[in-house]
């Protein structure tokens, strides 16, 4: 059986390859301690993290463009680095949050901390 350390598996995943995110499959185990559940282990394949830099997007010719910019604001900071989560698309372009500490298998290799 093989092992990799979570640094390793986070870089592995964070890498673009060929100038996109890679696509990879993981397993782990949801929780969430506001709402008090969790404990299933789930598994997708072929997902790639959210932010990554992945094809260059289609830039809108300067004649379409507002003239001024559009305000987005979130209603609030994900703060993932603090909360040590991040967010996965699935084949189906569902968005998933993924904590971190609860990834067991990245490829069908074991994590270790």
């Amino acid at each position: 059986m093989e092992f990799m350390q979570l640094r390793d598996a986070i870089k592995l995943i964070e890498t673009p390859v060929d100038g996109k995110a890679p696509r990879f499959s993981v397993r782990f185990i949801t929780y969430d301690e506001q709402r008090g559940t969790g404990g299933e282990v789930l598994k997708f394949d072929e997902v790639t993290l959210v932010g990554v830099k992945d094809a260059p997007r289609f830039q809108i010719p300067d004649e379409f463009r507002r003239q001024q910019p559009m305000r987005i604001s979130l209603s609030r900071d994900p703060n993932h680095r603090a909360n040590k989560t991040k967010n996965v698309r699935l084949k189906n372009g569902q968005v998933r949050k993924i904590h971190l500490r609860f990834i067991t298998h990245i490829n069908g290799i074991q994590i270790i901390q």
